[in-house]
């Protein structure tokens, strides 16, 4: 089967997003509900978008392609913070005990600036 994909043209993001298997619809509503945005400068992922970006590690988000984690007992995107289907089968494992409760907002953060994020939650890079 061949599908649509986007994927973000922002420096070193490894953000994808994949059209839907059967999906009746056009490619752009679906990358559009997402949260995705086309300019002169081509796709720009939601992680970028909200200055989380860019995502670095690859992994189940069906949003971005970014990492899941188990933050506060809950599955989400550690790039764009998307929470994963609640008892969808396409994830393998229910979340489990969190073991970074304590970590303050964007201790995942990769980065080594010590203002980031910033107080109001914004990334200081992207």
């Amino acid at each position: 089967m061949i599908r649509d994909a986007a994927t973000c043209d922002r420096r070193n993001c490894l953000a994808v997003l994949l059209e839907p298997n059967d999906y009746p619809g056009e490619f752009e509503d679906v990358a559009a509900r997402a949260g995705w945005t086309s300019g002169p400068e081509g796709h720009t992922c939601p992680a970028c978008q909200a200055g989380r970006g860019p995502v670095l590690e690859r992994g189940e988000c069906a949003r971005c392609g970014g990492r899941v984690g188990v933050r506060h007992g809950k599955e989400r995107c550690m790039s764009c913070g998307e929470l994963t289907p609640e008892n969808d089968p396409e994830w393998d494992e229910p979340p489990g005990d969190d073991d970074d409760q304590d970590e303050p907002p964007g201790a995942y953060c990769a980065c080594s600036d010590p203002d980031c994020p910033t107080p109001d939650g914004r990334y200081t890079h992207g």
